[in-house]
């Protein structure tokens, strides 16, 4: 199903879904909590219901009613395997201070896997909403909304250093996010809206069906070997609609577009970038280039069968070595 909106039609409907890594035994529920506002639950206070789950019963649910959670930091030290379900966009998490959640190392088990599900984050943070530095952890969010409340200034809202996978699916941000995915691979990232964000992602990730606006330097900023970017579509960035940067290779971008660049190009390939292929995309009316490959070090990249037209110094530039340019239609 696609994401669900209160009064709205699914945004995104699919048949294939993300495959799954984590095993049925590890994500089924042992232990339901229940939070509500109006004493229906266990507990009124989400951080009270994760300190009454542990290891032994295999982890479990947090149920979360509708209403507002203010809750400036939440701490996970005492279980590996969590879920957090909302009931949709009634259920709101309001996040403040520095960082909402970090994502620790797992204690028993050979992993930590986070799970949050159904519902509206409002982050207030100065750093991160999500900071995961633990090479064994797993974070998943999906079918959920998330708004800067301080609209205008991009926060972080995942900051990977290290992590076992990222998955993020069928979400909404708005007002000004980063997803910043570094030394992580086999990451997925599907199915998203991202007004006002950007993402930057390291080594053998897969980015899908991205609709992305923002007036950052970067839309998407490629910064690793063996990346998947389809289908995403990327407005307005100040310097680059997408960028892959110094010593990134085998990455392949299919079926993206890149639209209006203020100030930049397109795609932009820095020099020393190796056998990465642009293909079936569009490049439209950026300001400087509709796609730039930097300088002679880039060697033996592939540009085929790419539009890439109105685009006011050039619609092709390429400075690299050896790179193979076939098949664009560039009036």
């Amino acid at each position: 199903m696609g994401l669900l909106l209160p009064g709205y039609e699914p945004i995104f409907e699919r048949d294939n879904r993300v495959k799954e890594f984590i095993t049925e035994e590890e994500r089924r529920a042992t232990v339901v909590m229940t939070v509500a506002k109006d004493g229906t639950g266990d507990t009124d206070s989400i951080q009270e219901a994760i300190d009454l789950l542990d290891n032994e019963n295999g982890g479990g649910t947090i149920l979360i009613k509708e209403g507002l959670y203010s809750e400036d930091s939440l701490s996970i030290t005492n279980v590996d395997l969590i879920k957090f379900q909302g009931v949709g966009a009634a259920t709101k998490i309001r996040t403040g201070g520095t960082t909402f959640m970090t994502i620790p190392a797992p204690t028993n088990e050979n992993r930590r896997i986070v799970i949050f599900e159904n519902l509206k984050f409002e982050t207030n943070v100065t750093s991160n909403t999500f900071y995961m530095t633990s090479g064994s952890a797993i974070l998943m969010i999906k079918n959920c909304v998330v708004d800067m409340v301080q609209a205008g200034t991009p926060r972080k809202f995942i900051n990977v250093s290290s992590c076992k996978s990222v998955f993020l699916d069928d979400c909404y941000f708005y007002d000004g996010n980063e997803i910043i995915i570094d030394s992580c691979d086999n990451s997925v990232l599907s199915n998203l809206i991202i007004e006002g964000g950007t993402i930057e992602i390291g080594n053998k990730n897969s980015l899908r069906n991205i609709y992305l606006t923002t007036q950052e330097s970067y839309g998407i900023n490629i910064a690793g070997d063996y990346n998947m970017v389809s289908g995403c579509y990327v407005d307005t960035a100040d310097t680059a609609c997408f960028r892959l940067e110094n010593s990134s290779n085998y990455n392949t971008l299919s079926n993206c577009t890149a639209l209006g660049s203020n100030s930049g190009a397109g795609f932009f390939i820095d020099d020393d970038n190796d056998r990465n292929i642009i293909m079936a995309c569009i490049s439209r009316g950026n300001a400087t280039y509709g796609i730039r490959i930097d300088g002679s070090n880039a060697d033996k990249n592939i540009l085929v069968g790419n539009v890439v037209i109105s685009n006011s110094s050039a619609n092709i530039s390429d400075a690299g070595t050896g790179t193979v340019n076939a098949n664009n239609i560039t009036s």
